[in-house]
């Protein structure tokens, strides 16, 4: 290939990855205007009551995540420990320990 034929080759390909890039840049768009879209609340039109009532549940639901994430640890920990358990004891029949 000539000269030529590598520099149209790379104009090729600089215009296709031009054509990419707009094109990945209008999707990202697209998502950002739906994740933006979501529901808003109007904290004008919020009375003191249900704004303690959000407050509450926000809370309640940090709660159960920290007692569910605390459930996780307990259980890998319990399970690291008898996998410990369980390779010590072999060890000490094998005779390595």
């Amino acid at each position: 290939m000539s000269y030529a034929g590598h520099v149209l080759g790379m104009i090729t390909r600089d215009k296709e990855n031009r054509e990419l890039r707009k094109s990945l840049k209008n999707k990202r768009k697209e998502r950002l205007s739906k994740a933006v879209l979501r529901k808003k609340i109007d904290y004008s039109k919020v009375t003191p009551s249900d704004f303690d009532e959000i407050l509450k549940k926000t809370e309640e639901k940090k709660q159960n995540d920290n007692m569910a994430l605390n459930k996780k640890i307990l259980i890998g920990l319990v399970i690291s420990m008898i996998m410990g358990g369980i390779i010590v004891y072999v060890l000490r029949k094998a005779g390595i320990l």
